[in-house]
Parts: C-alpha cells; structure tokens; sequence
C-alpha cells in the first residue's frame, strides 16, 4: 500500500521533472553549440584578415623602389596589424585559464613573431631588401602567418573536441 500511495501522491510530477530535465539538457547542448560556433567564425575572421595581410605585405616587401603607395601600403599594414591584434584580443578573451593557457601561449608567440618579422629591418625603412633575400623574407612571412592560423586551429580542436 505505501508503494502505491507513493505513485499517487508523487506520480503525476515525474513527467514534469523529466521535462524540465529535458529542456535544461537541451538548453546546456545549444549553448555550447553556439559558443562552439562564435569562436569558429572568430578564428575565420582573423585567418580572413591574416590572407589579407599576408598578400600586402608580400606585395610590398616586392617592391623595386619607394613609391607614394609605399606610405599608403605602410599605413594599411599597421591598420591589419592593429585589426588583428583586436581580434586575438577578443578571442583569447573567451578563455578561462587552465589547460588552455598553455595553447594560448603559442597563438600570441606565433603573432608576435609573424609582427616581428614584417615590421623589422626593412618596414617603414629607406633600405629596400636586397632582391636576392626578397623571396626568403617573403616565404618566411607566409611560414608565419600559416603557423599563427594552425595554432589558432590546435587551440580549437583543444578546446572543444580535447585534441
């Protein structure tokens, strides 16, 4: 008797519980999804501006001499440059410390150098590069910015599939 006491006084409220268990899963499943998402299109907005940079920076490192454009060219590198450094701002923002820290740490290594190397000797500078180093100060560039994409690529597939 107490057992069935028991569903009759409580029974009628388990599809209840099971339902709101339900939703808060659900809730749970799709929140993560959408952060999932946001930090994807995030990663996609910086390797977008990060082609770009790495095409000006290309053409103008190939230039045989000084032109007007070559202040122009100057002036929208920095702004990439700045643009880029918002964006990782915001992004490694989004972290929470931990493990992911620690893979952090090679996206800012991989920009600072990707920085370093196309704001260096020659940036901004009367000297132009020697033709003879033009291609290995290019390929160099173009190294760099594929290894800051492929570490903001490591620190996805860490944060959300544990790789």
């Amino acid at each position: 008797m107490v057992f069935a006491d028991l569903i009759k006084d409580y029974g009628p409220s388990v599809p209840w519980v099971l339902a709101v268990a339900g939703l808060l899963y659900n809730n749970r499943t799709a929140n993560h999804r959408e952060k999932r998402k946001e930090f994807r299109a995030d990663i996609d907005s910086i390797e977008k501006v990060v082609k770009e940079l790495s095409g000006k920076l290309t053409t103008y490192f190939r230039l045989a001499e000084h032109t007007v454009d070559t202040k122009r060219s100057e002036a929208e590198i920095k702004v990439l440059f700045k643009e880029l450094d918002f964006k990782w701002e915001r992004l490694s923002r989004r972290q929470t410390g931990g493990t992911l820290g620690l893979f952090i740490d090679p996206c800012s290594q991989a920009l600072e150098s990707l920085f370093d190397q196309a704001t260096g000797q020659y940036f901004e500078s009367a000297d132009l590069i020697p033709p003879a180093d033009v291609n290995g100060h290019v390929s160099d560039l173009q190294i760099r910015s594929l290894i800051f994409v492929e570490a903001l690529h490591s620190l996805f597939l860490k944060k959300f599939d544990g790789i």
